[in-house]
């Protein structure tokens, strides 16, 4: 595991990271490290229609002597583009996204790759500060185990062991809490929960709630009580006025979860939505405010990979495109062969199992079907 320790002076630090449960978390477990070793650190997510780092990043990144990267991908483009702030600024990317090209060649004494596909983005960070201090803070012990259920990661190897060294510091985080979804009840440990929160902002609010729930998590450490935060997030206790002047960034995250939960399982009837099947696959055509697609792919996924197009989402190009199913076949693999036949019109990335990106408005719903349908048809003769 690479070392941060440097020769004591104060350095500017910039961390740019994903606006998901396991980015935030992310993002905070750095910054407490880079802050213990008195370093001043200012923290962005990348905005939320793009996963990666793109060439206009580097005008702002230019300014800052350390600049990390975190949970947005270790793809050709993004590890391109960070390179050229070497040999200027010390660059840190940590992420366990797959990638599409070797990664060994862009290592450097400058530009340090953490990227382990075993964890999630949280645990590598907690790997990373443990690795440069012999005892990590109790609150970047929290957000660890709170960004890995919040990427789903606790079935992997790498990140079930950071879970198990926490885990006698703070089992309950790791207890089993009842909580109504809308339609029913049900079980999930108070991590999850809390990680349900973090991650609904960026689904109701996009950036600007990811900013915001950033915000919550320091607003909950600056009350210095671990006690409050089981309390906020698990249950409804504390009378919504005293919240909302306490803690008012946690009231704004608990009203857009309440709203998330009271319309996501109406999204059937509250959204003009049309369902597609061919061959090899479903596809829904929604028009949702929020971003609900993966949801929607999920109810599917269950018979046969699902994707779901919302075109209610604000961007003015494109409307976003999210896939679910087994990982076979692997539906990132799909996505390189849909990405060459559109050329670049329909393109996505992620895991096998779970796909976001993008399709270009200028296609019809027709031109979008045909593109994936025959993308998966390659696949299975074995094409590329």
């Amino acid at each position: 595991m690479y070392m941060v320790r440097r020769e004591q002076r104060m350095s500017k630090v910039l961390i740019l990271s994903h606006i998901d449960a396991d980015g935030l978390c992310s993002a905070r477990i750095i910054a407490k490290m880079e802050e213990r070793s008195g370093n001043k650190v200012d923290v962005r997510f990348q905005v939320w229609d793009f996963f990666g780092v793109r060439p206009t990043d580097l005008e702002y990144m230019k300014n800052y002597d350390i600049v990390y990267v975190l949970d947005l991908g270790a793809y050709k483009s993004t590890l391109d583009t960070l390179s050229e702030l070497i040999p200027n600024t010390e660059v840190w990317l940590i992420d366990h996204h797959p990638s599409d090209c070797e990664i060994a060649r862009y290592r450097s004494d400058k530009f340090k790759i953490l990227h382990l596909l075993d964890h999630c983005t949280a645990s590598l960070c907690y790997e990373l500060y443990k690795a440069n201090y012999e005892t990590v803070d109790d609150w970047s012990k929290i957000w660890t185990v709170v960004g890995i259920y919040g990427d789903v990661a606790t079935d992997k190897l790498g990140a079930s062991q950071v879970l198990n060294e926490i885990k006698n510091d703070y089992p309950e985080l790791f207890w089993n809490i009842a909580r109504w979804t809308g339609r029913r009840e049900s079980l999930i440990p108070v991590a999850a929960h809390i990680s349900k929160y973090l991650n609904t902002a960026r689904r109701v609010s996009y950036h600007e709630g990811a900013r915001l729930a950033y915000e919550a998590m320091l607003e909950v450490e600056r009350y210095g009580n671990y006690e409050i935060l089981e309390n906020l997030f698990t249950t409804f206790e504390i009378e919504d006025k005293m919240l909302e002047v306490k803690f008012p960034k946690v009231a704004i995250l608990k009203y857009w979860y309440r709203d998330w939960v009271k319309f996501r399982d109406e999204v059937f009837e509250r959204t003009n939505i049309v369902n597609i099947e061919t061959p090899n696959f479903y596809i829904s055509f929604i028009n949702h405010p929020w971003d609900i697609g993966g949801y929607v792919a999920g109810v599917k996924s269950s018979k046969k990979p699902a994707f779901c197009i919302n075109e209610g989402v604000p961007a003015d190009t494109h409307a976003k495109i999210t896939g679910r199913g087994s990982g076979s076949p692997p539906l990132n693999e799909i996505g390189r062969i849909v990405e060459d036949l559109s050329e670049g019109k329909v393109t996505w990335g992620g895991h096998p199992e779970a796909v976001s990106g993008w399709v270009h408005r200028i296609l019809n719903r027709k031109e979008v079907v045909k593109f994936i349908e025959d993308a998966f048809k390659m696949y299975r003769r074995g094409g590329t």
